[in-house]
């Protein structure tokens, strides 16, 4: 590493994008301001050569009311124009997030359903997931990306560490997270709030740069129905299709991940749903903006820092015996 960290340091971070997209990057720092956050830092930290050097995405750095140190990076570090993968985005912001030093790690989604109960002739729009309504993520299906941060002491878990991902997602702040998000029903910003009692939603990423095809979301339906029926006894599965930013990169660091979806929309391929960009263009600019404007700053605000091994982010990595190491090829 040749890159010494320039960026903001802080106690907890957001990454948010989606639910944010209504309205412009300067916009949402100009509301920040307006709740009595001073701003600190606004800038492009410089990035080490082997994540492709240059600048790195636009860092916010506040202090709010309370003198808690925050971070935003918009967008999840998206770049107007910039491939995700080709540019290496995901490497950078975690390379900013790790040098941070930050404990908690606020993601915000909005995303399509997939939820097979829509197939059947007859369902119940109560329990079913629908676009307007707001999701706490049970699990999600693994990809290539899903992995720690090459050049750093996370790079991989093993031989080190058995690290497993039962609630890859905090579970002890997604109970602080539901409690608010319930007053957001009660206003009419919302039309219904999920946790994992109710549904066990699997967040999946698109191995595209699009939405997935008829038949990808009629497999994931597929899947889902039988899965549930597999488990009769819990709440049944389906699956969101969005983004899922960087759980087994927290696991690794640490880092509590606080994570919420927002349902724009039915998956592409669902049925009833000719007008998929509509809701999920009135959404973005309309409720999910109101929601976001409120419950982001709340939750940087006010989200502790869960303590103790009794946390699943702590206690789900075990440390291996050391032999394990001592088996391996040592490095030079």
């Amino acid at each position: 590493m040749t890159n010494q960290y320039s960026g903001p340091h802080g106690d907890i971070a957001s990454v948010t994008g989606s639910p944010l997209w209504g309205i412009e990057v300067e916009q949402v720092v100009q509301a920040y301001r307006d709740r009595g956050w001073q701003l600190n830092y606004s800038g492009q930290p410089e990035i080490p050569p082997i994540y492709g050097g240059g600048t790195g995405p636009q860092v916010f750095g506040f202090e709010t009311t309370r003198g808690r140190r925050v971070i935003w990076i918009p967008s999840y570090g998206g770049v107007l124009g910039q491939d995700w993968k080709h540019h290496g985005t995901r490497e950078k912001v975690l390379w900013i997030l790790l040098n941070s030093g930050i404990k908690v790690l606020v993601v915000g989604g909005t995303s399509g359903i997939t939820d097979w109960r829509l197939y059947e002739k007859r369902y119940d729009s109560q329990t079913t997931v629908e676009p307007g309504d707001m999701v706490f993520p049970w699990s999600f299906y693994t990809c290539s990306q899903d992995r720690g941060l090459i050049g750093t002491s996370i790079e991989t878990a093993w031989p080190k560490f058995d690290m497993t991902l039962d609630r890859p997602y905090c579970p002890e702040l997604a109970m602080i997270m539901a409690a608010k998000a319930r007053g957001y029903v009660s206003q009419g910003l919302l039309r219904r709030v999920h946790t994992i009692e109710d549904v066990r939603v699997a967040l999946v990423t698109p191995p595209g740069i699009t939405f997935e095809t008829d038949f990808d979301i009629l497999d994931w339906a597929a899947r889902c129905q039988r899965m549930s029926e597999m488990t009769p006894n819990l709440p049944p599965v389906l699956t969101l299709h969005g983004d899922n930013f960087a759980p087994v990169f927290c696991r690794l660091a640490g880092v509590h991940l606080a994570y919420y979806h927002l349902v724009a929309n039915r998956a592409q391929g669902m049925p009833d749903n000719a007008q998929l960009v509509q809701t999920l263009h009135e959404l973005y600019c309309g409720n999910f903006l109101k929601v976001a404007l409120d419950y982001e700053p709340f939750l940087l605000e006010t989200l502790p820092v869960p303590d103790g091994r009794s946390c699943l982010c702590i206690s789900s990595k075990h440390l291996a015996p050391e032999v394990f190491c001592q088996a391996m090829t040592q490095p030079s």
